[in-house]
């Protein structure tokens, strides 16, 4: 999928989730950004089908 723009989000973790977090995409090969962009997309998936669309 080509993006024309990027958006940036901040968030704030409790250090220990944040360093697993980190550590687990890195587990999977993929960067922080990659893997929150995945979970971004399964959540988006996810609350398409709750009701009852499909995502894009």
């Amino acid at each position: 999928m080509l993006v024309s723009e990027e958006i940036r989000l901040t968030s704030t973790l409790d250090a220990r989730l944040g360093d697993a977090f980190i550590a687990e995409a890195a587990a999977r090969g993929l960067t922080p950004s990659e893997a929150l962009q995945d979970l971004v997309r399964e959540f988006l998936d996810h609350s398409a089908r709750k009701r009852g669309q499909i995502a894009a």
